[in-house]
C-alpha cells in the first residue's frame, strides 16, 4: 500500500512518501531500527492492517499480533473496554479508541499499540450520529502516552477501510519517528 497523497497532506506525508516503500514496510523498518514491537486492535478494518503488515518479510521480528474485535462484546472481553464507556461516548469515539489501544498494548505486550474503530458503511449514521467514514484511531506507548484522534473520510466501504489503514500507518510512522520511550 503506497500512499495516495490526494487524501492526505503535511510534513509527515512528505516523509512517508519520500521513503518510496509501502507504508506497512516503512512501519516495520522503523520498528526494527528502534528495536520496538507493535500491535493493533482492529474493528472497522477487520484484520486488513494485520494482513498488510504480515505481507512484509521480517514483520514477525517486530509485529506481535492484532486483535480483531468487531463486536462490542469482544472489545469488552478481550481489551477491557467498559460498556459504560461505549454507551456514554459511542463505539466510534476517541475515548473507546484510547481504551482499545491500552487494552491491546497490555494483551499483546508491545511497545506501541494502535487501535481503529469506525464506520465503513454503507449503512448510515452510527448510534451517535457519526456519518459513514468516521473513524477514531488510538495509540498507547511505553512512555505513557495514550491518545486518540478522529477523522472522517468519503468513499465506499473498501475504500474507507483502506483509508482507515493508511491513517493508522501514518500515525504509527509519526509515533515511531518521534519515539523516545
Amino acid at each position: 500500500m503506497y500512499l495516495d497523497q490526494s487524501n492526505y497532506s503535511g510534513q509527515l506525508v512528505d516523509i512517508a512518501y519520500s521513503a518510496h516503500i509501502p507504508l506497512p514496510e516503512y512501519v516495520i523498518d522503523l520498528c526494527s531500527q528502534n528495536n520496538l514491537t507493535i500491535g493493533f486492535a482492529e474493528s472497522a478494518t477487520g484484520g486488513l492492517i494485520s494482513s498488510m503488515i504480515t505481507d512484509i518479510a521480517g514483520s514477525s521480528q517486530v509485529f506481535n499480533g492484532s486483535i480483531v474485535c468487531y463486536s462490542n462484546a469482544l472489545k469488552h472481553d478481550l481489551l477491557g473496554v467498559s460498556y459504560p464507556l461505549i454507551e456514554k461516548y459511542g463505539v466510534v469515539s476517541v475515548e473507546v479508541a484510547k481504551a482499545m489501544a491500552l487494552g491491546v498494548k497490555k494483551c499483546l505486550d508491545v511497545d506501541i499499540a494502535l487501535s481503529v474503530t469506525g464506520l465503513a458503511g454503507p449503512g448510515g449514521p452510527g448510534s451517535y450520529g457519526q456519518p459513514v467514514g468516521s473513524v477514531s484511531i488510538g495509540w498507547a506507548l511505553n512512555d505513557g502516552r495514550n491518545r486518540a484522534d478522529s477523522f472522517c473520510f468519503n468513499g465506499k466501504r473498501l475504500e474507507l477501510k483502506k483509508q482507515f489503514c493508511t491513517t493508522v500507518f501514518l500515525k504509527a510512522i509519526e509515533l515511531l519517528i518521534g519515539y523516545n520511550g
